[in-house]
């Protein structure tokens, strides 16, 4: 076993959740996470929404602590006449060091890193962590709900979905357990509203904007305001994410990774409120997945490659059988019917 290993949580009883997240964040920085780790680092999350909300308020220390040494390194340079260039100046000051190697390198930057969290912890435990207020909201089939938070948010749920709202002194923001919700947020730029959903972490302070959580991604578009999307954490999938405003939206991987910028038109966002689902040129798997939470007889593929097939449609959510009789129609599938779910197959 790798003395990395040894010093990684063994469970998720293995101390408080923020000493927890101290040994976590410092084995992700290691050099030596393993997908076997970053997968057990997932599962620690999906745990408990307070692992979450620890997590998130250290690593934002840490990047406040690293972004405090990158701006002491370019004011030093500036005043030696030298150019000021943040992120390169402490690269090229850190390839000056004598370097280390192999697993002996690797255990020294984990100590180094681990060091720099204890006065990280402290402070958090000091001023940063509250523990916090969470509350669970959930939809049925067919329903589309909307809820007030206690800072003045409204959120819309669309049909089975559900979302976990933290809140605390410090803190605001929201899970995205499943399915899809439309964030109005109340403004307040002192304390940013955060969502997570799957890998994806999403921040606003006041703005409108909606998360879709489909099977295979995350869609994130925004009405009004700005939003930032960047990955949840790690490495292996760390961007500095992206900067969107109203009239723009993005889909991230599962595993955090982010996708290019697409165009919208903002007047036409999340019409679902509403209860009208549209689709242009969308994946069908995709379309399936939204249309099931309308429907207690569930649709299923019969076959996985014809998730892939692009249709444009729109139905009323109370009306879905449209989209049945639409697709036999107009698409090489033929539609079987059984009491309990309807199997979409290749025409014969």
């Amino acid at each position: 076993m790798s003395d990395i290993a040894n010093i990684l949580p063994p469970g998720d009883d293995a101390g408080a959740p923020q000493d927890q997240a101290v040994r976590w964040l410092a084995y992700l920085y290691s050099g030596e996470a393993t997908n076997e780790g970053r997968a057990n680092f997932s599962s620690w999350l999906d745990h408990s929404s307070i692992n979450v909300v620890a997590y998130r308020n250290l690593e934002q220390i840490w990047r406040d602590m690293i972004f405090a040494g990158v701006q002491t390194i370019a004011s030093t340079e500036a005043s030696d006449d030298k150019p000021a260039s943040n992120i390169v100046a402490l690269e090229s000051r850190s390839s000056s060091l004598s370097p280390l190697s192999g697993r002996r390198g690797a255990i020294a930057a984990m100590m180094a890193v681990a060091a720099s969290l204890v006065l990280a912890l402290g402070i958090w435990r000091l001023e940063f962590f509250d523990t916090p207020t969470v509350h669970a909201y959930r939809t049925a089939v067919g329903e589309i709900r909307t809820v007030s938070l206690s800072d003045g948010t409204r959120v819309t749920l669309a049909a089975e979905s559900a979302i976990r709202a933290i809140f605390s002194n410090r803190r605001r923001g929201v899970e995205l357990v499943a399915g899809r919700a439309w964030f109005d947020v109340a403004s307040n730029p002192a304390k940013p509203f955060t969502v997570l959903a799957a890998a994806t972490h999403i921040q606003v302070v006041g703005t409108q904007f909606d998360v879709d959580r489909a099977p295979d991604d995350v869609r994130v578009s925004v009405a009004r305001g700005v939003v930032r999307v960047a990955p949840l954490a790690g490495p292996a999938t760390r961007n500095d994410g992206v900067r969107l405003v109203a009239g723009q939206r993005v889909l991230s991987a599962l595993d955090g990774r982010i996708g290019p910028i697409e165009r919208f038109d903002p007047a036409r966002a999340a019409p679902w409120r509403t209860g009208l689902l549209i689709y242009r040129n969308a994946r069908l798997k995709d379309v399936v997945a939204e249309v099931n939470r309308y429907r207690v007889d569930k649709i299923v593929l019969a076959d996985g490659s014809l998730g892939d097939m692009r249709i444009t449609m729109a139905v009323r959510a109370d009306q879905t059988e449209t989209l049945l009789l639409g697709l036999e129609a107009t698409a090489p599938l033929q539609i079987d019917r059984t009491p309990s779910r309807i199997m979409v197959r290749p025409k014969r």
